[in-house]
C-alpha cells in the first residue's frame, strides 16, 4: 500500500488547521495555526463557541464536566490521521477509569517542535484541573511527540509507543528523495527519517513499552529490511537499554492501535509495568 493510499484511510485530519489546546471529556478548544484565533467543539464534534484563546477557554470549562480523575492518560496519533484513529483506545482506557486526553493536532502543516509545545500546554490544562499522574500511549509519530515531552519535563511516567520509528524509518528517507514526499508530508516528513533520531530526545525516567507490528518472519513489506509492518521495520522500533518491555503483533503498521490485543496490552502495561503474556509473544 502506498503512503498516499493510506492517507485516504479513515481519520486524517493531518491537513486541517486545527489543532487541539485543551480538552476535557470530549471537549476541545483548539486554535488555528498560523492565526490567534480558536473554536470550542463539543463531545459531537460541533462548534459551539469561537473567538480569542480567553473566550474559548472559559466556555469550555463553563460546559465540560468538572475532572474528578486523579490520572490521565494523553493518546497521540501518527502522522496524517487524527483522534479518531486513537478512539478504541479512548473508550477502553475511559472504561478504566482514566481521564483520556486523545490530541488531535495538524500533523501534516506544522514543524515537530509545534506538536510537542502544543502537548505542553494540554499538560498545562490538566495540571490546573489537578492531576499531575499523567501517562501516554503514542501511535508512530505520536510516540515520538511523546518521547520528546517526557524528556522536556523530565516525567516519571508509563508510556506505551505503537510502531514509533524510534531509530528512525529508512522509508522516510528513502521518500525524502522526491519532492512529492514533502508536498504529502509536510515539515515533518523528515522527522521521522534516521538521520534525525537523535534530534529527539530519550526519557530518563520514564517507563517505555514498545509494541511492533510484524510478521515474524519477513514483515509485510518485502522491500523494506527484515521484518515490517508494512511501513516501520521492528528494529526500527526499538530502543535497547530503554525499553521496561516489548512486544511483537502480528499487525500492519496503521491496525496497531485499532487492535483489542494491543489495547489490552497497551492498558496493562500502564498499570503493572508489564505488557501482557497474550501480547508478549503471539509470533512465537
Amino acid at each position: 500500500m502506498s503512503w498516499g493510499a493510506l492517507l485516504c484511510i479513515p481519520g486524517i485530519s493531518g491537513r486541517k488547521p486545527w489543532g487541539d489546546i485543551w480538552v476535557r471529556e470530549g471537549w476541545r478548544v483548539q486554535r488555528r495555526a498560523g492565526t490567534s484565533l480558536h473554536r470550542v467543539l463539543d463531545p459531537t464534534g460541533k462548534r459551539t463557541a469561537q473567538g480569542d484563546q480567553q473566550a474559548c477557554l472559559a466556555f469550555a470549562m463553563a460546559a465540560a464536566p468538572a475532572l474528578t480523575h486523579k490520572r490521565a492518560l494523553i493518546l497521540l496519533h501518527g502522522i496524517g490521521r487524527d483522534y479518531r484513529i486513537m478512539g478504541r483506545l479512548e473508550h477502553a482506557a475511559a472504561a478504566q477509569g482514566w481521564a483520556v486526553v486523545n490530541i488531535s493536532y495538524p500533523s501534516l502543516t506544522r514543524p515537530f517542535s509545534e506538536h510537542v509545545a502544543q502537548v505542553h500546554g494540554v499538560i498545562d490544562g490538566l495540571r490546573e484541573a489537578g492531576i499531575d499522574d499523567i501517562h501516554f500511549i503514542g501511535h508512530s509519530m505520536g510516540g515520538l511527540i511523546a518521547r520528546a515531552v517526557m524528556a522536556e519535563r523530565d516525567l516519571t511516567c508509563r508510556a506505551v509507543l505503537l510502531g514509533s520509528p524510534n531509530q528512525g524509518a529508512v522509508m522516510a528517507e528513502v521518500l525524502g528523495r522526491y519532492r512529492s514526499f514533502h508536498t504529502v508530508f509536510g515539515p515533518c516528513g523528515l522527522t521521522l527519517s534516521p538521520a534525525e533520531k537523535h534530534s529527539i530526545p530519550i526519557p530518563e525516567r520514564a517507563e517505555i513499552a514498545v509494541i511492533a507490528g510484524g510478521t515474524g518472519r519477513g514483515g509485510y513489506n518485502p522491500l523494506l529490511p527484515g521484518d515490517n509492518d508494512s511501513i516501520v521495520t521492528v528494529a526500527e522500533t526499538r530502543l535497547p537499554g530503554r525499553e521496561a518491555d516489548f512486544a511483537l503483533i502480528p499487525s500492519l503498521h496503521i491496525s496497531l492501535p485499532l487492535r483489542s490485543d494491543v489495547i489490552a496490552a497497551s492498558l496493562g502495561f500502564l498499570e503493572t509495568g508489564r505488557l501482557t503474556q497474550q501480547a508478549a509473544s503471539p509470533l512465537s
